[in-house]
This record gives C-alpha cells, sequence and structure tokens, in this order.
C-alpha cells in the first residue's frame, strides 16, 4: 500500500434513498494531500454478502459490510497504485468481477454463531 494509511470516518445516513449504504475515509499517502472517499455499497451487493455469510440483512449488517468493503476496496487500489476518486458506487457485479475482493470479503465478514 505504499505506506498508505486508510481511515475509517463514519457511516452517513441518508444514503439509503440511493439504494445503498455510505461508508465514509480519508487515505493519506506520503508526499501527496489527504484524500477523502466514499464508497456506497448498493442493496444487492449487500443483500448478496449477508447471504454469503449467513448474517441478517439489516441496517447493522449494512453498515458493517459498507466498512470492510471500503477498506477492501481501497487497499486493492493503493496496491495497484490506481487513482483514488471521491466516491465508488460498489455493486453486486463490480464485486463479483473481482474475484479476490470477494473471497477477502466474504472471510472479514464473520459468519454469525
Amino acid at each position: 500500500m505504499n505506506n498508505a494509511t486508510i481511515t475509517f470516518e463514519g457511516i452517513t445516513r441518508g444514503s439509503e434513498l440511493f439504494g445503498a449504504t455510505q461508508a465514509n475515509f480519508s487515505v493519506e499517502r506520503p508526499g501527496l494531500h489527504a484524500k477523502e472517499t466514499s464508497i456506497l455499497l448498493n442493496a444487492p451487493a449487500a443483500a448478496s454478502l449477508a447471504t454469503a455469510t449467513g448474517s441478517p440483512d439489516d441496517a447493522a449488517f449494512r453498515d458493517h459490510a459498507a466498512r470492510i468493503a471500503g477498506e477492501v476496496w481501497l487497499e486493492d487500489l493503493l496496491a495497484n497504485s490506481l487513482h483514488i476518486d471521491s466516491i465508488y458506487f460498489l455493486t453486486k457485479a463490480a464485486i463479483e468481477a473481482r474475484p479476490a475482493i470477494l473471497e477477502r470479503l466474504r472471510a472479514l465478514i464473520p459468519t454469525p454463531m
């Protein structure tokens, strides 16, 4: 990640209007200004992750999944030296198109006991 730091800054309420849960982050890289970015995990992607992990598809899960998905997505961008945009809309198709990211998400989002 080139010594980058990803800081979770919270969930934005009201993004449900867009059919997504919004997680906000700040990305700091040596020698560059900090970049604020938002990851919107859409409802079908969240529902798919809930099913894959046996979790209830509720608000608490969606908040957690948006945070984890955002961290994993940003880590992948940084590892590949890609530009960080201001906003990302993560869909089920976008996540499924990147099998390594999907597997990391499944591993990081615990299955309830």
